[in-house]
């Protein structure tokens, strides 16, 4: 299997975060809409399956490891003793990124409609585009490994469950 980019039709995943989502400052010292504003040269669009994309996604629910994490800790920062534990500290830091995208996401959900009920496309910097495209290249070359992690995974889950399934049939033979 190629990688993500291309099993989805080069749409990426949600985990980017774009350089547009965060705030601006003008000339004035004002915080802009916290989205970056499009050189007047540039003239890219953002991709209509992109657009799509962006505008067709709904709210996740937290995994419930996130979701407990954040209930005893709502700052989702290690307390004292938690900081030596490298596997939590990742908890932590994949918990509070999880949450920090969920609150941004419908921002810039209601940018691309706004941009694009005004000028009918998005505008994107070069830049944009530049980064979009290194994303696409480290999925392509990254998609095996993950993909064989996932397989691993599953493999191991579907290797239990049988397990399971086993030690029950055994049981009920047990019973006759």
């Amino acid at each position: 299997m190629k990688g993500c980019a291309a099993k989805s039709n080069g749409a990426p995943t949600r985990s980017p975060v774009l350089k547009e989502w965060a705030p601006r400052v003008n000339a004035e010292g004002e915080v802009s809409g916290g989205f970056a504003e499009p050189a007047a040269a540039a003239t890219n669009r953002m991709p209509k399956d992109h657009v799509k994309w962006i505008l067709a996604q709904k709210p996740l629910a937290p995994p419930p490891r996130y979701a407990a994490l954040k209930k005893s800790n709502p700052d989702l920062t290690p307390r004292p003793g938690e900081e030596v534990d490298e596997e939590r500290r990742t908890l932590y830091f994949l918990a509070k990124a999880f949450y920090e995208m969920e609150e941004r996401f419908p921002k810039l959900q209601e940018w691309v409609r706004e941009e694009t009920k005004a000028k009918g496309y998005v505008e994107v910097s070069d830049e944009w585009l530049r980064d979009r495209a290194e994303l696409n290249e480290m999925i392509d070359r990254e998609w095996p490994k993950i993909q064989a992690k996932l397989d691993a995974i599953v493999l191991k889950q579907t290797s239990s469950h049988c397990e399971d399934d086993d030690e029950n049939d055994s049981d009920k033979e047990d019973e006759d």
